[in-house]
């Protein structure tokens, strides 16, 4: 009972889990436009005290396709280290879950952060219902001004039209890897008729793999049908392989550039988005394409390719999309300092220990960190009583993110009783420590 008992007692702790700069919180609420309750993580940095006077600016994240608000879990991590040394100011930092409710036929996996008869009214649930219950519950400055909005992916097309819909609830936004354009689906039509049967009549499923079931999420945020079972939306593709005007026509109306052509001229929204010119899902060409647009309306933006793909460079975009965020919700004029930004961005990343995830765990559980430069590390388990349980790492590694396997085993190969652990991360003369609860 009593070892029970102090397992229960770890548990209660980490459901508030206390980073090195702040603390994160796992909550609920119920989303008026969802008629549902979603899950919210939050992020609270260092000093926060609900009975104080202080307040803090908010920036919310939306996750990509087939994750959820646990999904990336370096990004608070990033958030709480750039906050530690004082490269960002301190920020609330929400991540919000964006699935759609799977239905009986199939499986939605992501809701394009859209309002649809199918899905939901999801973009209502993001700006209104999350933005009102953050408000409401934390110590917010609740401001159009001290609002940002960013995300990766799917998250990344859903920060960047839900900030040029609503300017008046954000004040910037970041997108990362995002569909601004959506042309971009004309590349992925080949490998769903390649899915489907190879050669008409194409037979259209969202279970012939990864780009079917992308483009039958698209249709259920844009092109929704409940009279068309058994997926309940119409179809981009006809079954000669070709796309259907009227089903394109009904996309287009949710297409990034057209929410920038809707802007009003005197809008001070700031515009960040990045994309990998090596992106699998093919989207760089579309965001040159969309930075085009941007510049016939005459906005101004920060377009910053890079080399890599997807998202595989994410970790070490961040603090840079972090940083213009930052300087967009803390600065007093009317438009950002490219300078500035450009200076801030130049600044070497610290040295950062995630959060083990999962977490509580049991079987196995990863450790990633982020080393700025090379150096030697040393990964080190420990008990609660200090004593080392096993070494993960000790060697010399170059500059990059790492990931670490712990399976519950001492050096010994023997499995370690459940019960609180922690892991001290060890770079030249850099330690930090964090930790960890085991369930075996």
């Amino acid at each position: 009972m009593k070892k029970l008992t102090s397992i229960l007692t770890a548990i209660l702790f980490l459901s508030g889990i206390v980073y090195g700069q702040g603390t994160v919180i796992d909550t609920t609420f119920y989303s008026q436009s969802l008629d549902t309750t979603r899950f919210v993580k939050i992020y609270l940095p260092e000093g926060y005290n609900p009975n104080d006077v202080i307040r803090y600016p908010v920036i919310y994240y939306l996750h990509g396709f087939l994750s959820n608000q646990n999904s990336k879990p370096f990004i608070i991590d990033s958030v709480s280290a750039l906050i530690g040394n004082g490269t960002i100011k301190p920020v609330i930092f929400v991540k919000s879950d964006g699935r759609a409710k799977p239905l009986q036929s199939w499986d939605l996996k992501g809701s394009m952060y859209t309002n649809s008869e199918l899905n939901g009214r999801f973009e209502d649930y993001i700006v209104y219902d999350l933005v009102d219950f953050i408000d409401t519950n934390y110590k917010t400055i609740a401001s159009r001004d001290k609002r940002c909005i960013m995300g990766l992916s799917m998250g990344g097309g859903g920060a960047m039209t839900l900030a040029l819909k609503h300017p008046d609830i954000y004040k910037g936004l970041a997108s990362h890897s995002g569909r601004l354009e959506f042309n971009s689906i004309n590349d992925l039509i080949p490998y769903v008729l390649a899915q489907s049967g190879g050669s008409p009549p194409y037979q259209y499923s969202p279970d012939n793999g990864f780009p079917s079931q992308l483009l039958f999420s698209l249709a259920s945020a844009f092109s929704p049908n409940l009279a068309n079972p058994p997926y309940l939306v119409d179809f981009i593709l006809d079954s000669s392989g070709n796309k259907v005007d009227s089903v394109w026509a009904k996309w287009l109306l949710h297409n990034p550039p057209k929410f920038a052509n809707a802007l009003p001229p005197d809008t001070n929204l700031a515009i960040y988005f990045d994309c990998g010119e090596q992106d699998e899902l093919l989207l760089f060409p579309y965001n040159v394409n969309f930075a085009d647009s941007l510049d016939k309306l005459g906005l101004s933006y920060k377009f910053l390719p890079f080399q890599g793909g997807h998202s595989d460079k994410f970790y070490s975009r961040l603090p840079i999309s972090l940083t213009f965020l930052d300087l967009v919700i803390n600065v007093t004029a009317t438009s950002i300092s490219v300078e500035k930004f450009e200076k801030q961005v130049n600044v070497p990343q610290s040295i950062i220990l995630h959060q083990n995830y999962p977490n509580p765990f049991n079987a196995q559980t990863m450790i990633e960190y982020q080393l700025p430069q090379a150096g030697h590390v040393r990964l080190v388990i420990h008990n609660l009583l200090g004593q080392k349980i096993n070494t993960l790492i000790d060697r010399t590694l170059q500059a990059g993110l790492y990931r670490a396997v712990w399976d519950g085993k001492d050096s010994a190969g023997r499995i370690v009783p459940s019960g609180v652990y922690f892991y001290r991360l060890k770079v030249n003369h850099f330690s930090m420590t964090k930790k960890m609860l085991l369930l075996q």
